[in-house]
């Protein structure tokens, strides 16, 4: 790929890799309404990573739902190992149980449509928030959120308007309730 010029669009590529965790409890891969523990795919679909918007997910099903953050982290009694992917394209996860003679864990191979191949790898012996602290120092810390994300949050998703908001609003008075937060759907902007 030396010879390419910034400019030149490559078509009809992927990009791939292969990773070992030692441990069987692997978590991340988020946005999705599925067991907090990854599950193997061993003779099932691999997990898909692709944005996209669903107003209501299956559960226990590792399709997304939203985002996808290309991260799996695998942790077990001797070490914590971590692998972050910066890829934004289409992507699978296959996740294998390896277990023989010489090694006992997870085999993890991340496939994606094209994009760059930069990954990060982390490991600790020491405790798994040591992991989480180096995650933070590529990606940034998260912030505190604002005060007001504390409160109560009222979501609906409907057709509404700005007198039903306010209407809303009263009747939240009126009752006592303190509320922070009015969502709009998209559906609001439309008029």
């Amino acid at each position: 790929m030396g010879d390419l010029k910034e400019d030149e669009i490559i078509d009809g590529y992927s990009v791939g890799m292969g990773f070992f965790i030692p441990s069987f409890d692997l978590f991340g891969l988020p946005e999705r309404a599925d067991t907090f523990h990854l599950n193997f795919t061993d003779g099932k679909e691999p997990i898909r990573l692709f944005n996209q918007d669903v107003m209501q997910g299956n559960f226990y099903n590792a399709t997304p739902l939203y985002g996808n953050i290309p991260y799996v982290t695998g942790h077990s009694k001797d070490v914590d190992v971590s692998i972050a992917w910066m890829n934004s394209a289409e992507g699978w996860v296959d996740i294998f149980n390896v277990s023989d003679t010489v090694q006992s864990g997870s085999q993890v191979n991340f496939l994606f449509e094209g994009g760059p191949i930069e990954f990060y790898t982390f490991s600790s012996a020491v405790h798994p928030k040591r992991v989480q602290k180096i995650l933070s120092t590529i990606t940034g810390f998260a912030p505190m959120p604002p005060l007001h994300s504390l409160g109560y949050h009222f979501s609906k998703y409907e057709n509404t308007s700005a007198e039903i908001l306010m209407q809303r609003n009263a009747d939240f008075t009126k009752y006592g309730y303190p509320v922070d937060v009015f969502w709009m759907d998209i559906m609001y902007a439309e008029e």
